[in-house]
């Protein structure tokens, strides 16, 4: 499978020292990328079916994708309408959402099978044996089996180990004949001994040895993300070897930090129309017109019709915007939207939290280019998510309990895009 260059993590990416976003002032902020959860998977996935269905040699069996940490599953319908002909068995203990299920439901549908559990050698030992005769079996793995906010740095490393083995283990059991895996180094240890992050008993490698594989960037991944995709081709059969390498904890860390913080929309912008261009290319009778009329239909269809990142007339301030008044989870937030559009930039951002964030009432008589901003547009500030959207630090506006409650503002800072 080929990619284009612009998307794989190459040995020779630049890098730059990880600084932490909870280091940041608001006079010092370092702008990254816009998280977009599903969106991201969805072209992922998009990316990788297509880089495999276009090198596939005629007379190959059907395509069946086992994909392991499936749930809640939201974009997976659209994907089904994408790849009409290829077949899924979804896996995740997680629920899934109400859609999937209802397609599951369907005998003659796109899901062979939904088990709600978790995914095991023995479980892919029983797929291969119950479909491999039938179909070319692909690896899609999302796996997560803890919560890194809530553990130590070397428990984080312990869970990453425990599910890159796990990720290589079943290419074999399933005799995959490629895999897309979730892939992250453990992130390094600290070794400032006057940091409050520093563990003496953290004895994270400073690398580590796994699968050989095309490391591809995420596309609207969290702002910081060090995740990449990592593409293996097999076939994965019993008996053979494949290629490993080592991979440098720090190095990566620093590469992925580089990326996120050197222009991440634009690269978000291109690599979704590049994928997109290169889906249409393998189905030209699909029905879009082009990349952007195929981007509208996806942010439509995941509940975000205002995020438009292919529209030319849509810019990364449009899209930072848009991005705080979704994060409000406010409905009537997004009537903002049309009538700031343009004008609320990240500088103009920057100037309002730096003059306003210490004021005890809610602020009148303050414009943007001629536009009074109305308690309305205030409220959105305070309920929405700055630091997803701006890169901010934490910022507490002494008058935010007017407008909104505590408990609001928690839930929508707690849930992204």
């Amino acid at each position: 499978m080929n990619f284009p260059d612009s998307r794989v993590l190459s040995d020779e990416f630049p890098r730059r020292k990880y600084k932490p976003s909870s280091a940041t002032r608001l006079e010092d902020i370092v702008l990254k990328g816009l998280h977009y959860g599903q969106r991201k998977l969805l072209l992922s996935e998009i990316e990788f079916l297509s880089a495999y269905l276009e090198g596939r040699q005629a007379g190959a069996k059907p395509t069946l994708v086992v994909y392991a940490g499936a749930a809640n599953g939201s974009h997976l319908p659209f994907l089904f309408q994408l790849f009409e002909a290829v077949k899924f068995v979804l896996i995740d203990p997680a629920p899934f959402c109400d859609a999937v299920r209802e397609i599951s439901l369907n005998k003659q549908g796109p899901i062979l099978d939904l088990v709600q559990g978790f995914c095991t050698d023995e479980l892919c030992k029983q797929l291969s044996s119950s479909y491999g005769s039938t179909y070319d079996i692909l690896l899609v793995s999302d796996i997560r089996s803890g919560v890194p906010e809530k553990q130590s740095n070397r428990e984080n490393t312990l869970m990453i180990m425990r599910d890159n083995d796990m990720q290589r283990s079943w290419c074999w059991t399933l005799k995959a004949e490629a895999a897309l895996l979730k892939f992250h180094p453990p992130y390094p240890p600290c070794r400032d001994r006057n940091s409050r992050h520093y563990d003496e008993a953290d004895d994270t490698p400073e690398s580590i040895e796994y699968l050989d594989g095309v490391r591809l960037f995420g596309v609207w991944a969290p702002k910081s993300s060090s995740e990449l995709r990592l593409c293996v081709q097999g076939p994965f059969l019993q008996g053979t070897s494949f290629p490993m390498r080592r991979y440098d904890c720090t190095t990566h860390e620093e590469q992925c930090y580089f990326y996120n913080t050197d222009n991440r929309y634009t690269r978000d912008c291109a690599a979704e129309s590049g994928i997109l261009e290169r889906y249409l290319q393998l189905f030209p009778s699909a029905p879009y017109s082009d990349p952007t009329a195929l981007s509208m239909t996806i942010s439509n269809f995941l509940g975000f019709p205002l995020f438009l990142p292919l529209d030319s007339s849509f810019s990364e301030s449009d899209a930072r915007w848009v991005t705080l008044l979704y994060s409000t989870r406010i409905p009537t937030c997004l009537e903002l939207f049309t009538t700031l559009r343009g004008r609320v930039t990240h500088t103009v951002m920057k100037q309002l939290a730096e003059e306003w964030q210490s004021a005890t009432t809610v602020p009148k008589g303050v414009s943007i280019d001629s536009v009074e901003l109305t308690s309305e547009f205030w409220k959105a500030v305070c309920a929405g998510d700055l630091t997803e959207a701006y890169s901010f630090p934490n910022i507490r506006w002494r008058f935010a309990n007017l407008l909104i409650s505590r408990r609001r503002k928690r839930s929508a800072s707690d849930r992204a895009p």
